[in-house]
């Protein structure tokens, strides 16, 4: 789980009203914020170490793919349509 040292700065992470997901190469999530749970409908604890595929199991989403457009091409993956 990702901790802040800053107590403050953990808290505004954990308390903002956009879902934020780490997750690590393998895309696995590893830091969850309570907007994370309520978006997704599961408690915290249940998110930390699923994957992130297993979150969307009735649909198939090649996050891999979609990360390789973000971070190497700059691509926005949004759907602005």
């Amino acid at each position: 789980m990702v901790q802040s040292t800053h107590p403050m700065l953990s808290a505004l992470w954990h308390n903002l009203s956009t879902c934020v997901l780490v997750l690590d190469k393998e895309f696995v999530i590893h830091y969850a914020n309570n907007s994370s749970s309520e978006l997704f409908g599961l408690g915290l604890k249940r998110l930390i170490g699923q994957p992130i595929n297993d979150i969307f199991s009735h649909h198939h989403i090649d996050f891999e793919r979609l990360s390789q457009y973000a971070l190497n091409d700059g691509v926005d993956c949004r759907n602005t349509g």
